[in-house]
């Protein structure tokens, strides 16, 4: 179809001839002085590709798609749809010349007052930011504010966010008519403090409207931040969802004041509440991108760990499965060393559950510090104790300096403190193939009630490189993943302690060389006992003790430290053994731990009170245990009126100071 010259300069319908430019695209060639009028284009943008030269029109989804097919029109194609720049419905036609030629004519269908077309601009804004790419939600957002300025003829509309935990707003949006100074960059965290006033109004749910800022009375807060900004009327709106308010959108008349109209309050209504939903959608969007980020970050550390844990948990469950089936057949004398096997092998098992729960608890910041007097030196003797039959089987020469002496007991986790020790031991004892491991305990200082001590593990193993040590404090990490086919763990031990030793203000520290060892430290401010120090010198000469703890190791520690103060000490290793020794013989103190196979502790304890009926001045009962405290064991202790719960080491201070408490409360 070929159009008139006349016809296309002369009439109110804008045209426009596209024609294909040298790369095959659309482009704009030529256009008649109403469609310039029509679509405030210019010379500029001839034979510009039609998403550039159209690019007001280019986010109508209906617009577009249909230049995009272009190239399926036969002959010729219309459309309806609004204009958001001219506020309108427009009829669109399209007339194929050629392959490489065609027309555009478009027209206003009718003009809609303000109310209808602004309206009508944010029903299509709320269908396109449902769907639209968040790269293009903030150019649209603008758009938007800038329809709401015209609409209610205001010189600066903009959006702030409350941050109401830091106590302060700041501006995130703005549209400034021409010739109005922007004022974004000058109201970022403004204190809330400031605008009280606004502030109440906002969290009640209501608008905040002044009709005249100059009249306010000198000396109002409201009138002091306004005026200087040369604001004759505002109008604030609360931006609140499910029940939170988030922030506001204002809107400043500065060229003269403002009356708000119902009819303006209906559109800014339904306004608000696209806001809402952008910003939600918005955050939601970036947290998704966080999150996303955060977990490809994590990702390959965690399968890592996910693979060796496979290991660690099949290779003892493995061990444990296949001798548990060949002592069903097999009767000979080799069914000792089996048996040993099997409890090795479960021991590291619940090692590992163990240092999963751990690490679980202080990630959800659910781990919570004991403290109980200590004897410092007791407890790191206990812990070399428990390392020391895996060094001798190593030839590793296991070294110790410690001071003769500490000023009293100190107030601790013991269990927490000792389960570092231990752990740091154990590394040591585990890379290092032959030569030798130390510990050292240095008395720093002693200020009134404080002891200032440093403690280190040093070994003679096989030391790290830099880029081990970046990693050694990494959770789901090890120092080297290659070692792990070489040496048994699950790599949480040394998060395991960093975190515990942060919770008691100590920071663990390392130093290393490749193939000449390792040193592990920390310095540690711990309060001294007060009430009960080392120089009580506790005494239990006489006393009979029958202790019930089925792990081998933790009874002779236990057996020995009671035997060295006097007591005579009767052990079994499980409840039912235990009940007939109380019911054939008198002791002074039952000491139970609380976790045996069969009978556990509470189960022991309660059938001595309740069958046996020995109350609490007739034999106290001490509970030994390896895990956190919780409600129920707490409930427990009370109801069977159990004398004291410790945890190992066991300081026998305080279990000096429970029989001072039973013979007060029986004498």
């Amino acid at each position: 179809m070929q159009l008139p010259e006349q016809l296309i300069a002369g009439s109110s319908v804008g045209f426009a001839h596209l024609q294909r430019g040298p790369d095959a695209r659309w482009q704009l060639h030529a256009i008649n002085p109403a469609l310039a009028s029509l679509l405030s284009l210019n010379d500029s943008l001839m034979d510009r590709p039609i998403d550039q030269a159209f690019i007001q029109l280019w986010s109508v989804p209906d617009f577009k798609q249909l230049m995009l097919d272009l190239d399926l029109i036969v002959d010729n194609e219309q459309l309806e749809f609004f204009n958001p720049v001219r506020l309108c419905w427009q009829w669109l036609e399209v007339y194929k010349q050629a392959e490489d030629q065609c027309w555009l004519a478009l027209q206003d269908i009718s003009p809609l007052d303000s109310y209808q077309a602004t309206l009508q601009l944010l029903l299509t804004m709320a269908q396109q930011f449902m769907n639209m790419p968040v790269e293009e939600l903030n150019q649209r957002f603008d758009q938007a504010l800038a329809a709401m300025g015209k609409f209610v003829a205001a010189d600066r509309v903009y959006i702030f966010r409350y941050d109401l935990a830091q106590g302060h707003c700041s501006n995130t949006h703005e549209w400034c008519a021409p010739g109005v100074q922007p004022e974004i960059d000058n109201l970022q965290q403004i204190p809330v403090g400031a605008i009280t006033e606004w502030l109440s109004a906002h969290q009640n749910g209501k608008e905040m409207y002044v009709a005249d800022v100059p009249a306010l009375p000198e000396g109002d807060p409201l009138r002091e931040i306004l005026f200087p900004q040369g604001i004759q009327s505002i109008l604030t709106l609360p931006l609140v969802y499910q029940g939170v308010l988030k922030g506001f959108v204002g809107f400043d008349w500065v060229k003269g004041h403002h009356r708000y109209t119902e009819r303006e309050r209906s559109i800014l209504a339904f306004f608000v509440e696209l806001v809402v939903s952008v910003q939600i959608r918005l955050a939601v969007l970036q947290e998704l991108m966080a999150a996303k980020t955060k977990a490809e970050q994590a990702s390959k550390a965690k399968s890592e760990f996910l693979a060796n844990m496979s290991h660690e948990l099949r290779t003892p469950l493995n061990a444990i499965i296949g001798f548990a089936d060949l002592l069903q057949t097999n009767q000979q004398p080799e069914a000792k060393q089996q048996l040993k096997t099997i409890a090795k092998q479960g021991r590291h098992l619940l090692s590992i559950v163990n240092d999963l729960l751990d690490l679980s608890q202080i990630e959800a910041g659910k781990l919570a510090l004991h403290h109980q007097p200590t004897d410092l030196l007791a407890l790191l003797r206990q812990s070399l104790a428990l390392v020391r039959e895996r060094a001798l089987s190593k030839g590793v020469e296991l070294r110790v300096r410690l001071p003769s002496s500490l000023p009293g007991l100190v107030l601790v986790d013991a269990a927490r403190l000792q389960q570092v020790v231990v752990n740091l031991l154990s590394n040591a004892v585990k890379f290092t193939p032959s030569g030798w491991v130390e510990l050292v305990l240095v008395i720093n200082g002693q200020q009134f009630s404080t002891l200032d001590i440093h403690l280190e593990v040093q070994d003679s193993g096989i030391g790290m490189d830099q880029a081990q040590m970046r990693q050694l404090f990494q959770a789901f990490a090890q120092g080297d993943s290659s070692r792990t086919k070489q040496y048994e763990g699950s790599g949480m031990g040394l998060v395991i302690s960093q975190k515990l030793l942060a919770k008691m203000g100590a920071q663990l520290r390392v130093q290393s060389r490749l193939n000449k060892g390792s040193c592990f430290s920390f310095d540690l401010s711990l309060p001294l006992d007060e009430a009960v120090t080392s120089s009580l010198s506790p005494k239990l000469d006489g006393k009979r003790i029958l202790l019930v703890e089925e792990q081998e190791t933790d009874a002779l520690i236990l057996k020995q430290q009671l035997q060295d103060l006097g007591a005579e000490v009767e052990h079994f290793d499980n409840g039912f053994s235990a009940l007939q020794a109380v019911a054939d013989q008198h002791f002074d103190l039952l000491i139970l731990a609380s976790e045996m196979p069969f009978v556990d502790g509470l189960t022991t304890a309660s059938m001595v009170r309740e069958q046996l009926r020995l109350h609490a001045h007739q034999l106290p009962i001490a509970l030994v245990q390896r895990k956190e405290m919780d409600e129920y064991l707490k409930q427990q202790c009370q109801r069977l009126a159990i004398a004291a719960v410790l945890s190992y080491p066991v300081p026998m201070a305080q279990l000096f100071q429970m029989f001072i408490k039973q013979v007060k409360s029986t004498g």
